[in-house]
C-alpha cells in the first residue's frame, strides 16, 4: 500500500513537471543555457528551413511537408552514411585482432582439456572458465560452450554446480 502511494506521488510529480515544461515551451520561453550547443544549432537550422519553406499567412500543404521531410532525411542519411563508411574503412578484424582471438580460443580450449584430464572442477574454477568463455567473440563463444557441455554430459568433467 505504501509503495503504490509513493509511486503515485512520484508519477504525479513527474506529470506536473512535464506539464510545466510544456507550458514553458509553448509560451516561447528562452531555452535553458545548459542545453548543448549542437542541439541549439540543429534547432536553429530546422527553424530556418521551416521559415524558408512556409510562409506564416497560409497552411502547409502535404507537398511542402514532403519536401521538408525529404530534405531532413537526406541530411541525416548523409551523416549516417559518412559514419558507416568511416567505420567500414577500418577493418574490425585486423591481423592483431585475429591473433588475440585465436589466443583466447586456445586458452579456453586448453582449460577445458585440462579439466577433462583432471576429471572435475570446483565452482570458482567453473565461474572463471565461464568468464573466459564470455570474453570470446560471439562466433567463438557457442562452440566453446558446446565443448564444455559435451564434456560435462559425457562425465569427463564432474563437479557440484
Amino acid at each position: 500500500m505504501k509503495i503504490t502511494t509513493v509511486v503515485s506521488v512520484l508519477q504525479t510529480a513527474a506529470i506536473v513537471f512535464l506539464a510545466i515544461k510544456i507550458v514553458d515551451v509553448d509560451s516561447g520561453s528562452v531555452p535553458d543555457p545548459s542545453i548543448d550547443s549542437t542541439i541549439q544549432t540543429m534547432a536553429a537550422q530546422s527553424s530556418t528551413r521551416m521559415n524558408k519553406a512556409v510562409s506564416h499567412d497560409r497552411y502547409v500543404t502535404t507537398d511542402e511537408l514532403r519536401t521538408i521531410f525529404a530534405e531532413e532525411l537526406r541530411s541525416q542519411l548523409g551523416a549516417v552514411l559518412a559514419v558507416q563508411n568511416s567505420t567500414a574503412a577500418s577493418d574490425p578484424f585486423s591481423e592483431l585482432d585475429q591473433i588475440e582471438r585465436h589466443s583466447r580460443v586456445d586458452l579456453v580450449t586448453g582449460q577445458i582439456d585440462y579439466y577433462r584430464s583432471v576429471g572435475s572442477l570446483s565452482v570458482p574454477e567453473m565461474e572463471a572458465l565461464q568468464m573466459e568463455i564470455a570474453r570470446l567473440d560471439k562466433r567463438d563463444r557457442q562452440p566453446m560452450l558446446n565443448k564444455l557441455v559435451q564434456a560435462m554430459n559425457a562425465g569427463e568433467i564432474g563437479g557440484n554446480f
